[in-house]
């Protein structure tokens, strides 16, 4: 699946920084892929309830598989 970047590449250089520092926190074994694990782990640190983090799940799988 392929990503539009031109949003990546309008944020700030702080924000590209922060968001680099998530995604380094995220990815579990450092390949550069998020697997549906280390995202449901990161969502769960959000303290959303549960039935928030199920629409947020569901909205991604829709998108994935659109």
């Amino acid at each position: 699946m392929e990503f539009d970047t031109r949003l990546v590449n309008r944020c700030s250089k702080e924000h590209e920084k922060i968001y680099q520092q998530w995604f380094n926190f995220v990815d579990s074994d450092g390949d550069g892929c998020l697997t549906g694990g280390d995202a449901t782990k990161f969502l769960v640190m959000s303290n959303l309830p549960r039935p928030d983090l199920k629409q947020v799940l569901l909205y991604f799988v829709m998108f994935v598989n659109a």
